[in-house]
């Protein structure tokens, strides 16, 4: 019967039992230090993800140099110096918004904008006449000052340029006009504060208005200049959970409708689009609106929209979760992958 020959197992040193034993301790580490860092990581994911569908819009952490970058583009049914002349007038451009001062609580964000406008202008005491074809530029300047903790600016100077020519029109023309509105709101009980919860809300604003309205037309120049006390009531209501698509991206948004029940309003821009109601879409994540639209009774008669943005560093690390699940996970994970492979070499 031929004999069967074993093989004796090859036995380990003490210091090879060392590394083995070191190495099986790694990776149950590894094992139990890798399901806790995914679970950090999905609950800040998580906190990024309520933050985003919150209820209320929260005060922004503004810092020098925060910008936004927006596309105006509507239509005009009015002109500045045309008064009681019917119109039928596009406009369309670009407007940026950025933060140029902060000084404690105190924030100034400045607005430029440069837009087209090209239209008919419709005269109306002469009978049978054709309409004036227009085509020009409108420079806009703004500067708003927020307080905290208002939701609304505190002041507001705003200039808005009209430079048009005029054609199809005996004889051709060129003309000019210039809007300048200095506000200086004064904030009441009523006047909304962050956080800006949902609900509706009656807001009586007292203010302090001086306007120049100037006008040029072929050599005839008009200009205007008033000063007014004004109290002003303003229905808002927010709602939250919309979803709004832009250029720039995806966002949970919270929706804010005004309208002017008494007096004026100094929002956005609202010498574009006088004696609309406003909606205007903020997302917390953004630090601003990502969607303004203007309505004539049901008709949208302008929107402008968001097309880039970019925030200061000085905006708190908390804002971002997901940012900080990954500064956790990534690093602790490397470390690990690392620390295990130089010990397997050492087997």
């Amino acid at each position: 019967m031929p004999l069967v020959q074993r093989s004796t197992p090859e036995l380990k040193t003490s210091a090879e039992i060392s590394l083995c034993r070191e190495d099986v301790a790694w990776v149950l580490i590894s094992s139990r230090i890798l399901p806790i860092l995914l679970v950090v990581t999905l609950a800040l994911l998580s906190l990024g993800a309520a933050a985003q569908t919150s209820s209320s819009i929260d005060q922004p952490s503004y810092s020098l140099g925060d910008r936004w970058e927006y596309l105006v583009n509507g239509q005009l049914t009015n002109l500045a110096g045309f008064s009681g002349f019917p119109a039928t007038i596009q406009i369309r451009g670009p407007v940026a918004a950025e933060v140029a001062l902060t000084e404690g609580e105190s924030t100034t964000l400045s607005w430029r904008g440069d837009l087209t406008l090209e239209g008919a202008l419709s005269i109306p005491f002469v009978e049978g006449s054709p309409e004036a074809e227009l085509s020009g530029g409108i420079a806009l300047s703004r500067e708003e000052q927020y307080e905290v903790p208002y939701f609304l600016p505190l002041s507001i100077q705003s200039t808005a340029d009209f430079s048009i020519q005029i054609t199809n029109f005996c004889p051709p023309a060129e003309c000019s006009a210039s809007l300048e509105l200095l506000a200086n709101q004064t904030p009441g009980a009523s006047f909304p504060i962050y956080p800006l919860e949902e609900g509706d809300r009656e807001v009586v604003i007292l203010s302090q208005v001086e306007t120049r309205v100037s006008f040029s037309f072929d050599g005839f120049r008009l200009e205007n200049v008033s000063a007014m006390e004004l109290e002003s009531v303003l229905l808002m209501n927010v709602t939250a959970g919309h979803h709004v698509d832009v250029p720039t991206g995806s966002f949970q948004a919270l929706k804010v409708t005004t309208h002017v029940a008494e007096g004026m309003a100094f929002g956005f821009f609202q010498e574009l689009f006088p004696g609309t109601r406003q909606v205007a879409y903020y997302s917390n994540e953004v630090g601003n609106a990502v969607l303004f639209q203007f309505f004539s009774d049901d008709t949208e008669v302008g929107n402008i929209t968001l097309q880039s943005y970019s925030i200061g560093s000085a905006r708190p690390i908390w804002r971002h979760p997901a940012l900080i699940g990954g500064l956790l996970a990534v690093p602790a994970a490397i470390l690990i992958y690392l620390s295990w492979r130089e010990r397997r070499k050492g087997l």
